[in-house]
């Protein structure tokens, strides 16, 4: 089951522009995870001030720590396609308060603080 939103393009001159752009984190928050994971690649969730956990995965490197506090113009991540996937793309999703981040419940980007 696929959950959460891809952010990718299908053209492949721009998916090759893709592969080296900062991902931000969009929201404000904290940082509480940085890890690679077989499913997300390198991948980053975030807690935000309503506490949503928001995942952002199959970057190519993370480029902040456990703890750190960001803000939307904080570039978290390089682009990529880590964990078996293609093309290049930005996987987010996002649970509500107490939520696991790999079981749910899932809400919206949006609803998040992402656009």
């Amino acid at each position: 089951m696929h959950t959460g939103q891809d952010f990718t393009s299908h053209n492949p001159i721009t998916s090759k522009k893709l592969n080296d752009a900062k991902v931000y984190a969009g929201v404000h928050g904290t940082v509480t995870r940085v890890a690679r994971h077989n499913g997300f690649g390198d991948n980053t969730v975030i807690i935000d001030t309503l506490d949503h956990r928001i995942l952002y995965g199959h970057m190519e490197k993370a480029l902040v720590t456990v703890l750190q506090v960001v803000t939307p113009t904080t570039a978290i991540g390089i682009m990529g396609n880590q964990g078996g996937t293609f093309p290049v793309h930005l996987h987010v999703q996002a649970v509500e308060s107490g939520g696991d981040i790999f079981k749910g419940p899932f809400v919206a980007p949006t609803q998040a603080g992402i656009r």
